[in-house]
């Protein structure tokens, strides 16, 4: 081993140097990970906003395991499209010798068979008697009937009326400049107790801060506001329909 006495500083191999950082890089990678498994099942990763709630913990490893199938499925065709033996050659038409000046002349003319004058001549067939034009007029051919398309469902209201609110809401109106939603409600809403129209707007305001939506408002069959979300606080505050303005 080479003497490092002479030297300004403590000698120390960048071996063991390298050792050390690699261990603090796998302990700081553990950590990470750590971190990064915590924040996945508290649900504090970024998902889609019509990933369910309740589900956020799953939406990442669903993710990572499909990514992994659809490597693992290329993968796989490209190994078999390269051990396809390739595809044998088409066999070649011999083409028959030509008859030369040498050939045997009295052979061929043994061969040939006499033409029949009869056998040669062309069978036209017998002549038509020119059909006679109907001089009635002819109905012109209706046009095709054009299917109108279904028009497509309209995706704010697709978004809230799902499972069993679906009869609940009539229809759904955005705002986004002003960060409002207004969802106009079925006569089967006013057929719900205090209790489930409470929980039902609870619902729905959850729904639209999702969907990025501040305010939400509430309105009946006539357009009047039944609930609005609480200003101070938090919360939907429903009206009494007589007070309903």
């Amino acid at each position: 081993m080479a003497d490092h006495s002479n030297l300004p500083a403590p000698y120390e191999s960048p071996w063991r140097q390298l050792g050390r950082a690699a261990a603090a890089v796998l302990a700081s990678l553990r950590l990470d990970l750590r971190s990064l498994w915590r924040r996945n099942r508290d649900g504090e990763l970024t998902r889609p906003a019509w990933w369910p709630r309740d589900l956020a913990p799953l939406f990442w490893p669903l993710m990572l395991a499909g990514a992994l199938t659809l490597l693992v499925a290329v993968g796989t065709g490209l190994i078999q499209l390269l051990q396809r033996p390739p595809a044998p050659p088409a066999p070649v038409a011999e083409r028959p010798a030509d008859v030369g000046p040498t050939a045997d002349l009295p052979a061929l003319l043994q061969d040939m068979q006499p033409i029949d004058p009869q056998q040669a001549a062309p069978q036209l067939p017998p002549p038509q008697a020119p059909q006679q034009q109907d001089d009635r007029p002819q109905a012109a051919p209706s046009p095709p009937l054009e299917l109108q398309p279904a028009p497509a469902p309209d995706p704010l209201l697709a978004a809230f009326a799902q499972g069993e609110g679906q009869t609940l809401i009539a229809a759904a109106t955005a705002q986004p400049e002003l960060g409002l939603l207004q969802l106009q409600l079925s006569p089967a809403y006013d057929a719900l107790g205090a209790r489930q129209q409470r929980r039902w707007a609870e619902t729905w305001l959850q729904q639209s801060l999702e969907l990025g939506f501040e305010q939400l408002v509430l309105l009946d069959g006539d357009g009047q506001t039944v609930g609005y979300r609480a200003r101070v606080g938090s919360g939907m505050i429903l009206l009494d329909p007589d007070n309903a303005s």
